[in-house]
């Protein structure tokens, strides 16, 4: 038994000194060196390539013309035969008139002819840029002047013929050529007849008009005022 003690502490002993060793010995530690790092290289994302876009020509500016000068023989811009007679002279018969070159209607009467008798032909402003033709209708009843107008038969006009049925009996009818314009005269019917005048048949002729003042009124012929109607 006492063997097993001795044995037992020996073996306590033992472990006691060799604990104390380890205690005393530090272990030996492992040291670590830092490993480089490499560095970290950040690549950006590729820009988009710019699409080349194709820029529209510019229209080529138009051309000016240069300005007009009087004198160079060419009528343009605001020249005209009044500014510039030297480049717009007007050609014959073109007169300048009012900035523009205008050929008189007429020179005188003779030119203004319409191969009517029952017109006066005028020339208005004859010799000038602006002359022009008239022609004024013939109203008045005339004798000898080759027309017959519109209201004048052949007791007011020597001109006019005489027309059967127009109620009027004109010289070269009778009541046996044309009885309707040339019947007896029936004074107090209303109607002036052939025959009746304001002093025969004043009921029927009667119209207030003077004979003498120059105007062939109603009523009035060339047999019974001449001096009114001839």
């Amino acid at each position: 038994m006492k063997r097993i003690v001795i044995l037992a502490m020996l073996v306590f002993v033992l472990l006691l000194v060799g604990c104390k060793e380890s205690v005393q010995q530090p272990e030996e530690q492992t040291v670590v060196e830092p490993v480089e790092k490499a560095p970290l290289t950040v690549t950006s994302a590729p820009e988009p390539e710019e699409q080349a876009t194709e820029q529209p020509e510019e229209p080529a500016a138009p051309e000016v013309p240069p300005a007009p000068t009087c004198g160079d023989g060419v009528c343009s811009g605001a020249e005209n035969c009044d500014r510039c007679i030297k480049d717009c002279a007007c050609k014959s018969p073109a007169e300048c008139y009012q900035s523009r070159c205008k050929v008189p209607e007429c020179g005188g009467d003779g030119d203004c002819k319409d191969n009517s008798t029952c017109t006066i032909d005028k020339c208005y402003f004859a010799q000038n840029p602006n002359a022009y033709c008239g022609h004024e209708l013939i109203e008045r009843c005339k004798n000898s002047d080759k027309c017959c107008p519109d209201g004048c038969n052949a007791n007011t006009d020597s001109d006019c013929e005489a027309v059967c049925d127009n109620h009027i009996c004109e010289p070269g009818e009778t009541s046996d050529s044309c009885e309707k314009d040339c019947a007896e005269a029936d004074c107090g019917n209303g109607d002036c007849e052939q025959g009746e005048t304001e002093e025969n048949c004043r009921e029927d002729c009667y119209t207030g008009s003077v004979c003498g003042d120059d105007v062939c009124e109603s009523g009035e012929t060339i047999e019974n005022c001449y001096i009114d109607c001839m």
